[in-house]
């Protein structure tokens, strides 16, 4: 096209554009089936340093030694990651919220089980969901999440879905979501059981219990926030205690608290139906830290000692709010939110020699040099 005269050359560019439509065309058809594609995990940095030197030993001149080794040091890119299915030993879990921007999405993670909690934005925003959720867990190894929890239909947290669905093998979605909402049959459609999440609903993974505070099982009525579900992950006592240190193990559980889009209403319902049951070291900040929630008696049952904020920076609701930003603070709770921090890890285990609670954001430990200081 460069090298022939009007009108050679315009016919030679159509007709490279053509070639690349059918390339691209039958590029889109492979990765369609999960099968085409392989998903590896994020290799650890000794693996990546073992295959460069791969790459160098390969490209060394003619007659270097034992050239037909090197591809022998890329087998470590292949390993498990050490962040992926086994993030926890059994009896702990690890959390950690995904930095979607102003949206949610948590993962939560067992010895041997993964759930996600919320997806994100989806194409109506900023495709979180597929930009962020899904490259993270396939970075971790997640290959298939046991349960994805939808905690209502707002777009910022259920608009991620269909992109999870599309990418990660999903055993059972639950979700607050409309008996016709397009949801339900598309995870069914993937292979997933599908049921409403209702407080009641209960059970273990690896010695870790989870519970389903909200909403009451019936059927859909008022705004999505006041159906959300809300979540409690907490470890369990341990067994062989006496009857007399049972009561005291109970108080010693290590708990977090996932509250999606709930406001003073159904914070007020809470409190009123089991404020024990409420206590949590961990709090997912209810509706982004809203002025509508994260209400003084609410915290004060908690006594959360760790705070996440999922927000997009600058985000135009300004969320979280001053004052309510202000509450958590006079609490002296350890605060982490995504518009600042990126990611948030917090890994949740009794039994660990150091502290039963770590806090890991990601921007400190991954710091790049744009980041401002």
């Amino acid at each position: 096209g460069v090298a022939l005269p009007a009108p050679l050359d315009a016919f030679a560019w159509h007709v490279a554009h053509t070639l690349l439509d059918v390339l691209a065309l039958g590029l889109q058809g492979l990765t369609g089936p999960r099968w085409t594609l392989w998903w590896l995990p994020q290799p650890a940095a000794w693996a990546l340093a073992a295959a460069a030197v791969g790459v160098l030993w390969c490209l060394a001149p003619r007659g270097w030694p034992l050239r037909w080794v090197a591809p022998l040091t890329w087998l470590p890119l292949l390993m498990p990651s050490a962040d992926g299915a086994l993030a926890a030993p059994a009896g702990a879990f690890r959390l950690t919220a995904l930095d979607v921007g102003q949206g949610a999405s948590i993962l939560v993670q067992t010895a041997h089980h993964a759930l996600l909690f919320d997806a994100g934005p989806g194409a109506e925003s900023t495709h979180a969901g597929e930009r962020v959720v899904v490259p993270f867990l396939q970075a971790q190894g997640v290959t298939t999440l046991d349960t994805l929890i939808v905690s209502h239909a707002d777009s910022d947290h259920a608009g991620g879905v269909p992109a999870v669905l599309d990418a990660i093998e999903v055993r059972q979605m639950v979700g607050s979501l409309a008996p016709d909402n397009a949801l339900w049959p598309y995870a069914q459609r993937h292979g997933a059981r599908t049921l409403p999440c209702a407080a009641g609903q209960r059970w273990q993974w690896d010695g870790v219990e989870f519970a389903i505070l909200w909403p009451d099982a019936g059927p859909a009525s008022g705004k999505n926030n006041d159906r959300c579900c809300v979540l409690r992950v907490s470890t369990l006592p341990r067994a062989g205690l006496a009857a007399t240190s049972r009561a005291r193990a109970e108080t010693a559980r290590f708990a977090a608290l996932l509250t999606a889009d709930i406001e003073a209403p159904v914070e007020r319902t809470l409190l009123a139906r089991d404020r024990g049951a409420l206590r949590a070291q961990v709090l997912m900040a209810p509706h982004h830290g809203s002025r509508t929630s994260s209400t003084e008696p609410f915290l004060d049952s908690i006594e959360p000692s760790i705070a996440l904020f999922q927000v997009g920076y600058e985000n135009r609701f300004h969320h979280p709010n001053a004052g309510v930003f202000e509450r958590y603070e006079a609490r002296h709770i350890e605060l982490g939110r995504s518009d600042r921090d990126g990611a948030v890890r917090v890994d949740v285990d009794p039994g660990a020699d150091g502290p039963a609670l770590t806090l890991e954001r990601y921007r400190e430990t991954r710091r790049r040099y744009w980041m401002a200081r």
